[in-house]
């Protein structure tokens, strides 16, 4: 396996050990149990445990999602519901995402660069919702941001159990059309 090939293995074990275990939990000796390769290997990629963490952040922001959204395609509900599904390895990315969200408490860089990693999703909204309602991108960005923080709770949500994927999504369509009306109608 070439050396890309190596670190996007790498990457995929450590998405999956801080699914399982947390940031905090997570030795590299796991990441390398969970590749299947020596305990070393990973020493070879990533100078430790932290660089390791923000190659998985940078990854994550970088890769679409892996898992499509449950309407497939462009537009304001697949921006809004990106990643959401009920392939269990969707669920594994998530649970990533919300143990990057929680370590970033304690860590400015890690919360730095994940409050930057916002900005691309909140831009992509109000892509979607300018074209919707024909209004300018300026005009509809606090609604765009008014959108991604809510489905970033309703995400926290569905990997808390507490709504399954598709109450998740029925939940992001109804604040999406709710959006747009109001939008639409100059409110």
């Amino acid at each position: 396996m070439d050396a890309p090939d190596r670190r996007l293995q790498l990457l995929d074990a450590t998405r999956r050990v801080i699914a399982r275990l947390g940031i905090r939990r997570m030795r590299m000796e796991d990441v390398a149990r969970e590749a299947g390769v020596s305990a070393g290997l990973p020493y070879r990629h990533f100078a430790g445990r932290d660089e390791l963490v923000t190659a998985l952040l940078d990854h994550l922001v970088s890769t679409p999602a892996r898992t499509p959204s449950a309407t497939g395609g462009s537009g304001l509900l697949p921006a809004l519901s990106y990643g959401l599904s009920e392939d269990p390895d969707a669920r594994i990315t998530a649970q990533a995402w919300g143990e990057l969200y929680a370590e970033a408490r304690f860590d400015a860089e890690l919360r730095a660069r994940l409050v930057a990693s916002v900005d691309p999703w909140i831009d992509e909204v109000a892509d979607s919702l300018a074209v919707e309602t024909g209004r300018p991108v300026a005009e509809v960005r606090p609604a765009a941001e008014r959108l991604v923080a809510l489905a970033e709770g309703v995400m926290s949500w569905w990997q808390l159990d507490r709504v399954d994927a598709a109450r998740a999504y029925k939940l992001l369509q109804d604040a999406a059309m709710q959006s747009v009306t109001q939008l639409s109608q100059g409110r």
